[in-house]
């Protein structure tokens, strides 16, 4: 599951295909605490290795949940994150359903 999942239909038309490309403002990831989430400092593997280190949080194979954990941290993309950085790691039920309660 990604952010692309939440996101709505834009407005802008691939002239080849006909398929509407998503609309990345339509969501607002602002996740509403409801624990005390874990977090990680990350060392330079984790970072080369991202989807490793976001599946073992979440158990996948896939690391599916990376670009919305980017966005609870409020990190636009992987490539801003430097070794000894923290991530704050919500719960799967927090990320999913913060993405369903704030789509615009």
């Amino acid at each position: 599951m990604t952010r692309y999942d939440f996101m709505l239909d834009g407005a802008v038309k691939d002239e080849v295909s006909g398929e509407v490309y998503p609309d990345p403002l339509s969501v607002i990831l602002e996740v509403v605490p409801t624990q005390v989430y874990p977090s990680k400092q990350l060392n330079t593997t984790d970072l080369s290795r991202f989807w490793v280190t976001t599946a073992g949080f979440y158990g996948n194979t896939t690391g599916e949940f990376m670009d919305l954990l980017l966005g609870a941290n409020n990190i636009p993309y992987q490539g801003m994150l430097s070794p000894g950085d923290y991530l704050l790691f919500p719960p799967e039920d927090d990320l999913i359903s913060s993405m369903r309660e704030f789509v615009n």
